[in-house]
């Protein structure tokens, strides 16, 4: 949440917007059944967790009263944030869609989220871990923003001081 805020503020776009599609981007994970979430990477799950996410944000953010126009927009980034990731479709066009896989990325660069990608995936090399992430976030152009780039850039110096000194 913190980097969405961030990138919202350095984009000078909305931060309503940007960072509450960031806090329910995932939240449909709570509705995959677990016969289905054999592996974040599945196809069936990513698309299930998605469709099922839109139907929980929509609910919420109707209940919390935001504008229809502003849910309508939230709701659509959750529908399609992990599209190209679940093998379907093109890399996503829109500024916010954008935006907002970026966001998703550069969660494991904070520190709670680079200690859980790091246990999940059982690397027991902090500095080895980091610099896989490190490849992955400067490949095939990964960000498309320079403000989120930059966030990132930093995020990871922060990392890379904490696996040094250990």
């Amino acid at each position: 949440i913190p980097v969405a805020y961030r990138v919202a503020r350095a984009e000078k776009i909305s931060p309503l917007l940007l960072v509450s599609a960031a806090m329910l981007h995932d939240i449909g994970w709570a509705f995959v059944p677990k016969r289905h979430v054999r592996s974040y990477h599945s196809r069936h799950a990513r698309l299930l967790h998605m469709r099922r996410g839109a139907v929980a944000a929509g609910s919420i953010l109707r209940e919390l009263g935001y504008p229809a126009v502003l849910r309508e927009r939230i709701v659509h980034l959750v529908a399609v944030h992990d599209l190209p990731s679940a093998g379907v479709g093109r890399p996503l066009k829109g500024r916010y869609e954008s935006l907002l896989r970026d966001i998703d990325f550069s969660w494991r660069f904070m520190r709670g989220g680079f200690r859980k990608d790091m246990t999940e995936y059982g690397s027991p090399d902090p500095i080895a871990f980091l610099n896989s992430l490190i490849e992955k976030a400067h490949s095939e152009g990964r960000f498309r923003s320079r403000s989120t780039s930059r966030i990132v850039t930093a995020l990871i110096r922060e990392r890379q001081r904490e696996v040094e000194r250990k």
